[in-house]
């Protein structure tokens, strides 16, 4: 209650405006849940304040995942005030305490620079945390000194329970060697905060630079991207967590290991991925088709909303043989395409055309196999043609050499495909 106090007290020098207690009864520890809704509704009387009460029913401390269970409930009954009330804000009471707790847990678990980060002190979900660095000795030292009487949830002292073994037993343990140790690990996660701030950076260019397509249940990555094996992995890590894949690291590292094998591996959660010379395709197995038909004007710029792809289409004057080495944006001979707009569409089984750099025509379907891609990517992989439906490029794989430009080109076109909408 300590938070409900010292917001109380500096209301006006904050200029806090409308402030209210909200609390939730779990009904985990019988009498004492009813006694603690009851002391806190005694305070926010007091204090002239609104209440805001939940009740739960029906858990039981010994029950698996009650920890997470009951922060979750927590954070939905907090959030559900705050929009019906309409209120901007939602302060919490962690402290430093909780926060080296945090980190000594996360830490046990192996957590990277982003979870080393442990409890923000401000969230984009409007959740603040103002007593993050205050110690728990320093609230209660304070709760004391204005003869305030407080209340201690005896379920804290169950050791059963990790966060307080943790408490008790292990920060304990270290508090006796450092006593400054819950200091160093709260300047430890501001550290990691920092560092992580400049690594989503960096994430968010290479997600921008190198993820080619990224829909419901799949996405591709350009194999150049993994390169930079620090942030493409903390890249994937971020891909997995967007689309719900339970790996871990050692996933992560088994993606780099496969790099170079044109075959399929299989993540959990059903999803599989197959690298395939320039790209790595993730999917989820048995994922539906969507349909694909997407108009690009000559010049112009269009989004292909099935497949989050941009296309850009610009003239171009001045053009060196070296400009046509990327496969994600090319270049072509204006006079050989048929009308002023182009279609990117899913590859039918009839698709043929003449691969850069051979000779002949070939389908489009035995291409794709040939350069080692499975028979699921095949059967997705998307098409740009012309108004007489003639395939003038496979995006990141292969332009026709009927199109390609020569030192007979009088007018020249430049199309460039980009993944579009990758927000961290």
């Amino acid at each position: 209650m300590a938070l409900v106090f010292l917001l109380n007290e500096l209301r006006e020098k904050l200029k806090l405006g409308k402030l209210a207690v909200a609390h939730i009864n779990h009904g985990l520890r019988g009498e004492e849940s009813d006694e603690d809704e009851q002391y806190v509704r005694r305070i926010a009387s007091d204090l002239n304040l609104p209440f805001f009460l939940k009740r739960l029913s029906g858990r039981s401390l010994s029950d698996p995942g009650i920890e997470q269970w009951a922060r979750q409930e927590r954070y939905l009954f907090l959030h559900s005030v705050c929009q019906s009330s309409d209120f901007d804000l939602i302060a919490t009471g962690h402290t430093a305490d909780d926060q080296a707790e945090t980190l000594l847990f996360r830490m046990m678990r192996g957590a990277g620079i982003k979870g080393m980060r442990g409890i923000l002190p401000v969230r984009e979900d409007s959740v603040v945390r103002p007593l993050l660095f205050n110690t728990k000795k320093e609230l209660i030292d304070w709760l004391n000194s204005k003869k305030i009487v407080y209340r201690i949830d005896s379920s804290n002292s169950d050791t059963s329970l990790s966060r307080n073994f943790i408490r008790h037993e292990l920060l304990s343990v270290i508090t006796g060697y450092h006593p400054d140790a819950v200091h160093r690990l709260t300047m430890l996660s501001l550290q990691m905060q920092d560092a992580w701030t400049v690594i989503e950076k960096n994430v968010h260019s290479w997600i921008e630079q190198f993820v080619l397509e990224d829909v419901d249940e799949r996405f591709t990555v350009n194999t150049k991207g993994f390169l930079d094996k620090e942030i493409a992995s903390e890249a994937l890590k971020f891909l997995f967590e967007k689309h719900g894949i339970p790996a871990n690291r050692f996933h992560i590292r088994s993606v780099f290991e496969n790099i170079k094998r044109s075959r399929t591996f299989l993540l959990p959660g059903r999803w599989q991925y197959n690298p395939v010379k320039e790209a790595v395709f993730f999917q989820k197995e048995n994922g539906a088709c969507e349909e694909l038909f997407c108009r690009i004007p000559i010049p112009g710029k269009v989004r292909c909303e099935e497949r989050n792809i941009g296309f850009t289409i610009t003239e171009v004057r001045d053009w060196e043989q070296r400009d046509n080495e990327n496969s994600w944006s090319v270049f072509m001979d204006r006079d050989v395409i048929d009308g002023d707009t182009l279609i990117y569409r899913r590859v039918n089984n009839d698709d043929v055309f003449c691969p850069f750099g051979r000779s002949g025509p070939t389908s489009v379907i035995r291409f794709l196999a040939k350069q080692g891609f499975p028979k699921v990517i095949r059967s997705r992989a998307g098409v740009v043609v012309d108004g007489s439906n003639k395939v003038l490029w496979i995006p990141g794989v292969r332009l026709n050499q009927l199109c390609a430009v020569s030192k007979n080109s009088r007018n020249i076109v430049k199309i460039a495909s980009k993944t579009l909408g990758n927000n961290i």
